[in-house]
């Protein structure tokens, strides 16, 4: 049984936090010359702790570091802290244990310290909205305008708060709204708020999505925000471009489908780079689809193997992942498992889709 044009949703790591993918860690450690060798040392360690992804360590060295900087008389003791505060909101980032109000507090308190920095500004400015307090936001950025007009952080406050953003996008300054990242960033939020049907909708707010996956070579901790974006934007384009029909039967595998590899291999990068860090456990969303296309592509054992244990760890009920696990089941010819996982779904569920009741049905 076939679905003929399935739109299963779009895919996103689970209502994350609002984000503009830039980096953001670049050069927080410079500027603190005048610290005692110790405390330029442990800075360093916290620094290629960081880098090392690393971040529950690093935050553990931070609290330290932060609690010695307050007992102590020196100079500049608010931008030392800024910085502290800063590094800590980016290492609750990426820890499952810290919601994103936590992180962006941390934001919002290092750039009160120290005003004077612009990352910082820049950052505290699109945190605000993570706290749902639009109206600093707002302020922030058009404190931000004042004095840089072509600001990408301010302008993309200023477009997801718009009333109409589909008009508002046409009064950006074209040299950022020619910006990758900057693009980027207003579709992932135009595809999570404004309900598109199809990707093709996009041309409606005078925009296209198009991954330059050339860009994405090696994982940083600075560029974690970035590949982010990217992923969850290139599994929607595949999903939309090339929708599975798949219930059940023998045959489920893609021939000859570029964008699809595209996608593979950039969560292969993801994946293998994060797996056996400290971040490991904030990757099951990458992790589920990695292995689920290399099913798609291959149908080889390891990754309906990795995929079980995947879906036991995807947050619950999303439609995409139910689906998407459902087909593998189905191909393996666990129907049994896959009814299971069907009828776990329609029990937390007020209103279901068509497509829903079409895999339902083909189970019984």
């Amino acid at each position: 049984m076939e679905i003929n044009n399935a739109n299963f949703g779009n895919i996103d790591s689970n209502g994350g936090p609002i984000q503009l993918g830039n980096n953001y860690i670049t050069n927080v450690f410079e500027g603190l010359e005048d610290l005692s060798n110790d405390f330029k040392e442990q800075l360093k360690t916290i620094e290629q702790t960081i880098y090392s992804f690393k971040p529950k360590t690093a935050l553990d060295f931070l609290n330290n570091l932060e609690k010695r900087v307050t007992e102590k008389n020196i100079k500049d003791k608010d931008k030392i802290l800024s910085k502290i505060l800063f590094l800590k909101g980016a290492c609750k980032r990426e820890l499952d244990e810290y919601k994103k109000e936590n992180s962006a507090e941390d934001f919002i308190k290092a750039s009160n310290l120290n005003p004077t920095e612009n990352g910082f500004r820049e950052r505290a400015c699109v945190e605000y909205l993570n706290l749902n307090d639009n109206k600093k936001a707002l302020v922030k950025a058009e404190e931000i305008l004042q004095i840089d007009e072509y600001n990408k952080s301010a302008w993309f406050v200023k477009a997801v708060t718009s009333t109409d953003i589909k008009n508002f996008l046409s009064f950006i300054p074209a040299v950022v709204i020619e910006n990758y990242n900057f693009r980027l960033s207003i579709i992932s939020h135009i595809i999570a708020t404004e309900n598109l049907s199809f990707l093709e909708n996009l041309s409606e707010y005078d925009l296209v999505l198009d991954i330059a996956f050339e860009k994405y070579n090696e994982v940083t901790f600075d560029n974690l925000e970035a590949w982010r974006i990217a992923i969850d934007l290139s599994i929607n384009k595949v999903l939309h471009d090339y929708p599975s029909k798949y219930i059940c039967g023998e045959h489920f595998i893609v021939e000859d489908n570029p964008l699809m590899e595209k996608v593979f291999n950039l969560l292969g990068l993801y994946v293998s780079k994060l797996s056996d860090t400290e971040i490991k456990d904030s990757i099951s969303h990458q992790k589920f689809y990695y292995n689920y296309f290399g099913y798609l592509l291959t149908n080889k054992e390891n990754y309906y193997q990795d995929i079980l244990n995947d879906y036991s760890n995807t947050p619950k009920p999303y439609w995409f992942y139910t689906f998407s696990f459902c087909q593998i089941l189905n191909h393996k010819k666990d129907y049994v498992k896959s009814l299971e996982c069907i009828i776990e779904y329609e029990q937390s569920q007020d209103v279901l889709s068509s497509e829903f009741f079409i895999v339902k049905s083909a189970l019984f």
